[in-house]
C-alpha cells in the first residue's frame, strides 16, 4: 500500500498524539501557572515512521484534554539537535527545573554518539545533560550556553549500561532536609539520571546544583539500585538491566503521612508473562541519607506496575493548578512494523493519570497474601485485619471532568449467570468509554468483548480471573492481519476480602473497572489501583459492537457507556499525515544511527 494510505484507519482521536510521524516518550510535562497553560513535549522523528534523529514536538491545553501545537500542526518543533554539537545525534528525555515568573529551564539529555543501548558498550561521551530555556512563559526554546552541557559524564569509574534522561525531583520530597537537617543554609535542586552499571544492575543516579546556580551540579551517588535482572516477587516485572525515565516523588495519603516513590522504564528483564523486555513499574521506598559516604538511598519496601500492557517511559509532574501528580505515559504500536509506512505514524500517548496512595482499611489476610511480596504494604491492626497502602493511578480528574457530563446509559443491580456464552450488549462504535462496578460471586468469571465485528470474527476480550489473579486482553482474534501481534496482555490484579463488622463476615472487594476505546488503543483500569494499555486493529468496519460472557455469576452493580467523544487536536486537519522519507546511508552512517 502506498504511504499515508491507512492515515486514519486505526488512528485514535481522543489520546495525545503528534501530526504525523513517529512518536515515542513524553518529555517535560509542566503547568505554567501566569498562562494557566500545561506544556507537553514528545519524542517525535518527523517524516519518518521508524525511530531515530529524536527532536522534541510541542503542545499546550487549557485542561490536558485538548490540544494545540505550538507553532502549527507542520512545524511544532520545541528542540532539534544542532550539528557539531553535543545533542548532534539526538535530544533524548527530559524535564523543567526551574521557573521563575516567564523564566524556565529545562535539562534534557544531548546524545552525540550512536547506537546506544544497555546490551553494547558505552561509548564514553555518548550523553551529557545539557541546559534549555525560554524567556516567553514556555512558548519558545533556546539550548543554554550553545548547548554546551552541564553534567558532562556519568560518575568516574562508573562501567555505565546508559547516561540519560535527566528528571526533576520537586520540593515534595525534602531532600534537602533529609541530606543536610537543620544545618542546610542554602535551597538546592536535584535530578535523577538514569542507567546502570554492567554486570551490577540497574540504577538511578542523584544529583544536585544549587538554586542560584543550576549549571553547578555534583554527584551525590545511587538513590535507587537494584540486582541484575532480579524482581520484587514471582507476580512483578522485574528490573531488567537498565533503567530508563526514573522519577523520584513524594505523595501524601490522606492522614498527611508521606511516601516515597521511584517509578522506572525497565529494559531486558524476562518475565514469561509480559508482552515486550521493555515494561513500566513503580517502587515505594524509604529515603535515608548515609553521612558515612555523603549518599542517599532509597530503600525499596514494595514494587507494583505502572502498566501492564504496551506502555512505556512514563514521565509525571506534581500540576501546581490542582496539587495532584499527573503521570503520562507512550503506548507503542503493535504492528510488528508492518504496514506503517501506510500508516504514516506511530505511537501515541495515555490519559493522563493522577497518581496518589491508596489506603485500604480491614483487609482480612486471606491466605497469607497479604504479607507477601506485595505491589502494597501491609499494617496488622489489633483485631487482627490489616491496612493496605499502595500506589494508587486513575485517569486524572480533568480527563472525568471533561467527559464525565456526557449522557450514560445506564444498567443497575443486574444478576447475570452464564457458562461462558457470548451476549451482545449494544455496537458503540470505535471511541467509547465502559465503567462498571461488579460483584464476582466466588470464583466466576467474566470478559467485556470490545471492538466486536457482527460476525465475531474479529473482536477484544478483556477477561477477569480471579481464581489466578489476572486481568487478560485477549487479542488473539482481534484482526484478520496476521502479520499484526495478538499475544494476550496479562496483568495481575487480586481483589482484597474485608471484614464487615456490621454482619461480622468477610466481604470481597467489588470490580470496578474502566475501559476506553479510542480506535486501535484499550485503556483498562481497575480498582483505582491497575492500568493497562494495549492496541488492537481489526479489519472490519463493522468492528463495533460491545457484548459480555459470564462463567459463573456476577452482579452488574452500575454500568455506564458514553460514547461520544472530542478531537484531542481539533486544528489540525482531518488528515495531518506528511511526507515521508528514507534517509540516505551517509545521513544514518549506514544505518548504525538509525534504521532511515
Amino acid at each position: 500500500l502506498a504511504n499515508n494510505t491507512l492515515f486514519n484507519t486505526w488512528r485514535p482521536s481522543y489520546h495525545f498524539i503528534a501530526p504525523n510521524s513517529w512518536m515515542n516518550d513524553p518529555c517535560a510535562p509542566f503547568y505554567e501557572p501566569n498562562t494557566k497553560t500545561y506544556h507537553l513535549f514528545y519524542q517525535w522523528h518527523p517524516h519518518h515512521v521508524q525511530w531515530g534523529n529524536m527532536t522534541w514536538g510541542h503542545a499546550v491545553s487549557s485542561d490536558l484534554i485538548v490540544w494545540y501545537d505550538v507553532g502549527g500542526w507542520e512545524d511544532p518543533i520545541a528542540l532539534s539537535p544542532t550539528p557539531n554539537s553535543p545533542d548532534r545525534l539526538g535530544v533524548f528525555d527530559g524535564s523543567l527545573i526551574h521557573a521563575d515568573g516567564g523564566n524556565l529551564t529545562i535539562m534534557y539529555t544531548a546524545v552525540k554518539h550512536l547506537p546506544t543501548s544497555w546490551n553494547i558498550p558505552y561509548i564514553y561521551g555518548t550523553s551529557s545533560q545539557a541546559l534549555a530555556v525560554s524567556n516567553d512563559y514556555g512558548n519558545s526554546w533556546t539550548p543554554y550556553n550553545d548547548g554546551k552541557p552541564v553534567i558532562l559524564h556519568p560518575p568516574e569509574g562508573y562501567n555505565v549500561t546508559a547516561f540519560r534522561d535527566s528528571m526533576y525531583i520537586d520540593p515534595s520530597t525534602p531532600l534537602d532536609n533529609i541530606i543536610y537537617g537543620s544545618n542546610n543554609d542554602v535551597e538546592h535542586a536535584y535530578v535523577t539520571v538514569s542507567g546502570g552499571i554492567k554486570e551490577v544492575g540497574p540504577d538511578v543516579l542523584l544529583y544536585s546544583a544549587p538554586k542560584h546556580n543550576l549549571t553547578e551540579w555534583t554527584f551525590l551517588g545511587k538513590i535507587v539500585t537494584q540486582g541484575l535482572n532480579a524482581s520484587w516477587s514471582d507476580q512483578s516485572l522485574g528490573y531488567g538491566f537498565n533503567f530508563e525515565c526514573a522519577n523520584v516523588f513524594t505523595l501524601p495519603d490522606e492522614e498527611g503521612n508521606l511516601h516515597h516513590f521511584a517509578t522506572m522504564g525497565t529494559e531486558g528483564a524476562a518475565n514469561s508473562f509480559h508482552i515486550d523486555n521493555h515494561s513500566s513499574i513503580w517502587s515505594e521506598g524509604l529515603i535515608t541519607s548515609h553521612t558515612d559516604d555523603q549518599t542517599v538511598r532509597f530503600e525499596t519496601i514494595a514494587t507494583g506496575s505502572m502498566d501492564w500492557g504496551n506502555t512505556y517511559a512514563i514521565s509525571s509532574f506534581l500540576d501546581s493548578s490542582s496539587g495532584k501528580r499527573i503521570a503520562i505515559g507512550w503506548i507503542a504500536e503493535d504492528t510488528n512494523n508492518y504496514g506503517d509506512t501506510a500508516m504514516g505514524y506511530q505511537g501515541a500517548l495515555t490519559l493522563p493519570r493522577e497518581l496518589f496512595v491508596k489506603t485500604y482499611r480491614g483487609v482480612v489476610n486471606t491466605d497469607g497474601k497479604l504479607t507477601k511480596r506485595s505491589p502494597w504494604t501491609a499494617k496488622e491492626n489489633a483485631n487482627g485485619t490489616y491496612t493496605i497502602t499502595t500506589l494508587g493511578l486513575k485517569p486524572a480528574q480533568q480527563v472525568r471532568n471533561f467527559f464525565e457530563p456526557m449522557q450514560p446509559i445506564i444498567v443497575v443491580n443486574k444478576t447475570l449467570e452464564g457458562n461462558g456464552e457470548v451476549k451482545s450488549i449494544s455496537n458503540l462504535g470505535e471511541k467509547f468509554r465502559f465503567k462498571t462496578s461488579i460483584s464476582i460471586h466466588d470464583d466466576s468469571q467474566v470478559a467485556l468483548i470490545v471492538r466486536s465485528s457482527e460476525d465475531t470474527k474479529e473482536h477484544t476480550s478483556i477477561v477477569f480471573n480471579p481464581k489466578n489473579s489476572t486481568i487478560i486482553v485477549d487479542r488473539s482474534q482481534s484482526t484478520l492481519i496476521q502479520n499484526f501481534t495478538t499475544t494476550p496482555v496479562t496483568g495481575f490484579f487480586s481483589l482484597f476480602d474485608f471484614y464487615n463488622r456490621d454482619n461480622r463476615t468477610v466481604d470481597r472487594e467489588t470490580l470496578e473497572v474502566e475501559i476506553w476505546v479510542d480506535n486501535s488503543i484499550i485503556e483498562v483500569y481497575a480498582n483505582e489501583r491497575f492500568a493497562l494499555a494495549t492496541r488492537v486493529y481489526p479489519t472490519s468496519n463493522n468492528a463495533v459492537g460491545v457484548g459480555y460472557w459470564v462463567n459463573g455469576s456476577i452482579t452488574v452493580n452500575k454500568l455506564e457507556i458514553q460514547s461520544s467523544f472530542v478531537n484531542t487536536f481539533p486544528s489540525r486537519p482531518y488528515n495531518s499525515s506528511t511526507y515521508l522519507v528514507f534517509d540516505s546511508a551517509s545521513v544514518t552512517n549506514n544505518g548504525k544511527y538509525w534504521t532511515g
